[in-house]
């Protein structure tokens, strides 16, 4: 099996739409079989959140803990992040957090919200509307992979009227949209069954 890997991220960050900026070093002990994708997007919600200073969670695959937490200095918790989807052990748990002032969830495939949406099946009450979701377009994910899983990566991270502007120190240049996802709608959707193709016109 091959070993861990520590990968290395300078983050910049300039979140104008919450009013959050400042640097910090990011260090990740990767998983031999953890997806690029899910690393970067770590990253990424490390630097959403760079002002609570957040502590690293077990990581890829986790059962038992969040990707990320923060706590105040008298130990309770302000923060609460999961990227990726969400192992069913863990709904449960996040069912229990709306005393938390920051929980949010970071899909970057579209199979993670419709993941959520199925372990949702039965609430008829919206439990997660204090809660935050966002989803990064799939596209948008694996070409930042694609560039920021070497072993030191330097990131400048802007957040302005909803955009989201990545500039990486070797000049490359991404962007794309990052706003909060509607994810009790998503649910609502997910619950309504399209009738069949060949199902006959209804007469008026």
């Amino acid at each position: 099996m091959t070993a861990r890997q520590l990968l290395t991220y300078e983050l910049d960050v300039s979140d104008v739409d919450r009013g959050n900026y400042g640097q910090t070093r990011l260090q990740l002990s990767t998983h031999p079989e953890e997806p690029p994708q899910f690393t970067v997007v770590t990253a990424l919600a490390f630097a959403h959140h760079i002002t609570l200073h957040p502590k690293l969670g077990e990581g890829w695959g986790s059962q038992r803990e969040p990707t990320l937490y923060a706590k105040d200095t008298g130990g309770e918790l302000v923060l609460w992040a999961n990227v990726g989807e969400l192992h069913h052990k863990l709904l449960k748990p996040a069912q229990r957090l709306q005393h938390v002032p920051n929980v949010y969830f970071y899909f970057y495939e579209p199979g993670q919200v419709e993941h959520f949406c199925k372990n949702m099946r039965g609430s008829k009450e919206n439990w997660i509307s204090p809660y935050n979701f966002y989803q990064l377009p799939d596209q948008f994910v694996d070409e930042l992979a694609s560039i920021g899983t070497g072993r030191r990566n330097r990131w400048q991270i802007s957040i302005v009227h909803e955009e989201l502007l990545i500039t990486t120190a070797s000049g490359e240049f991404l962007q794309t949209h990052f706003a909060p996802l509607d994810m009790w709608r998503e649910y609502q959707e997910s619950l309504v069954i399209p009738p069949p193709m060949d199902a006959p016109l209804s007469r008026s």
